[in-house]
């Protein structure tokens, strides 16, 4: 099949050029009469021939290009190009007052969050309703609660007394 494709680019190759025998001319209308696939890949490479006409609209595909010249005004367009920018990755010199600047940041919130999870105060609330309580404080001291009592006393809590040692 590779073979017979190779056949068929050769032979309408050698049409679209015209350098094809009149025998080739059948050969090659008889297989584009075939199928349906192949008057559409005929059509696709006539196309394509026919657009690489506008490139060389003065000259004829059967040998007056020079592809020397062709090559070097190739590569004249592709160095002509401006290049893309690149961008350094690495950090630039003057970035070391940054860090020294984040470095105190992430002290003061540490500070911060250490503060608030080992030094918390909480809200010591006691009632009662028909009844009275007695209650130790934790400074030693008792206290008697009468009926129908409130009292509330705000506790720090360290992290010693707490167990987070």
């Amino acid at each position: 099949m590779n073979n017979e494709q190779n056949h068929i680019d050769d032979l309408i190759s050698r049409c679209l050029t015209g350098e094809a025998k009149p025998v080739e001319h059948d050969q090659l209308n008889t297989w584009i009469a075939s199928s349906v696939e192949n008057d559409a890949y005929y059509q696709k490479l006539k196309r394509t021939f026919d657009l690489s006409g506008n490139y060389y609209p003065n000259k004829t595909l059967t040998g007056s290009i020079d592809v020397d010249q062709e090559w070097n005004h190739f590569v004249n367009r592709v160095e002509k190009k401006k290049p893309t920018p690149v961008r350094s990755l690495a950090p630039e010199k003057n970035t070391s007052w940054m860090r020294i600047a984040a470095a105190v940041l992430l002290l003061i919130a540490s500070g911060f969050v250490i503060n608030y999870f080992l030094f918390t105060t909480r809200d010591i609330q006691f009632e009662t309703a028909d009844n009275t309580l007695e209650i130790t404080l934790p400074d030693g001291s008792q206290v008697t609660l009468n009926r129908f009592s409130e009292l509330v006393y705000t506790r720090i809590m360290e992290s010693k007394s707490e167990g987070f040692a």
